[in-house]
């Protein structure tokens, strides 16, 4: 049997009348200067990607017990010249660099806090969720707050000690939530809501809007 009609072929990737090839000559090679800068951005990028991997991968060094201990080690293979990564100084310490000196205890709550928060921001990002599940983003940042520093346990909360890319994380995750459910808060109620609360929200918001961020940064360390 033979098929009668016809099968268009698929447009190759590399094809020069490609959408990929169409953006490269638009915004790489779209005139001489143009061709010249991007030619040397890529080898600029090429070499810089040559000399990270070779000081991270090439000369690393992976079991030391300090890190003039990898110094000695890549001066020794390597001469005292060149760099290498210490990657030897994550051994034994990536808790510490997750959660900061924190008691190995109770990092559970930690990661029980990350857990929470992500859930939270999902119904802030992800509008196809429940509405009802906003009530999770509001109620957020006061339970992973009891959760960080252990609430009414008394033995948890002497020793809370919160550092390393969790503050980090908790930081940005509560901001998040706080300043979405605020801004949300304010233009409803410059919406809907009565004169003198329309006013109010109307005012925050310009003042919040016209204010520089680092004037509000500084007024915050102020206060």
């Amino acid at each position: 049997m033979y098929r009668k009609d016809y099968i268009a072929p698929r447009p190759r990737l590399l094809n020069k009348n490609s959408a990929v090839f169409r953006w490269i000559r638009r915004n790489l090679f779209y005139s001489p200067a143009g061709s010249v800068i991007s030619l040397a951005a890529a080898l600029f990028v090429s070499w810089m990607a040559l000399l990270l991997f070779e000081w991270a991968v090439l000369r690393g060094v992976w079991t030391a017990a300090s890190f003039k201990e990898c110094g000695e080690i890549v001066a020794r293979i390597h001469g005292p010249g060149p760099k290498g990564a210490c990657w030897a100084v994550f051994n034994g310490r990536i808790s510490e660099f997750l959660f900061g000196p924190h008691p190995p205890e109770f990092i559970w709550r930690h990661v029980s806090a990350c857990v929470l928060i992500i859930a939270a921001l999902a119904p802030l990002i992800f509008g196809a969720l429940p509405r009802k599940l906003l009530w999770l983003s509001v109620a957020c940042p006061f339970i992973a707050l009891i959760l960080i520093t252990g609430g009414v346990s008394p033995e948890a909360s002497r020793s809370f000690q919160v550092g390393g890319i969790f503050m980090i994380l908790v930081i940005a995750a509560t901001s998040a939530t706080i300043a979405i459910s605020s801004g949300t808060l304010l233009a409803i109620g410059h919406k809907y809501a009565a004169a003198p609360v329309r006013v109010t929200c109307a005012a925050i918001t310009a003042f919040c809007r016209g204010t520089p961020l680092v004037v509000l940064l500084f007024i915050s360390t102020i206060i």
